[in-house]
């Protein structure tokens, strides 16, 4: 988990991408595709939302990347060298220890470095 270096108002208007394109997919399915539609490349088109139009690079084609890719565009926090955000971001040993329960939002964040804000 990868909290973004960016204000409210920035912040909602992505959660808003998100909603469209979950929204577009139920009405509409749509293939993966390794190249062009994959969990970067979606993502990217929402990351443009925080950013402006970025130049295309060769780690939105290669899936694991986009985090390298959003750290040197300045939308994480990079007080912090990326090894050391990507190691306190990771949830999964909290989220299994804890469970789903009420405060899960709360509890899976815990840990994880919030930048300052643009």
């Amino acid at each position: 988990m990868y909290r973004t270096n960016t204000g409210a108002q920035t912040a909602r208007a992505l959660l808003l991408q998100y909603v469209v394109a979950a929204n577009q997919l139920s009405q509409q399915p749509q293939w993966y595709n390794s190249v062009f539609t994959n969990c970067t490349t979606v993502v990217l088109k929402m990351i443009r939302t925080i950013t402006g139009k970025r130049p295309l690079d060769w780690r939105i084609l290669a899936n694991g990347y986009l985090p390298a890719y959003a750290y040197e565009a300045g939308i994480l926090d990079t007080r912090l060298p990326l090894a050391e955000l990507r190691e306190q971001g990771r949830i999964t040993s909290r989220a299994q220890a804890h469970g789903l329960s009420q405060n899960y939002s709360q509890v899976i964040r815990q840990g994880v470095p919030m930048p300052e804000m643009r």
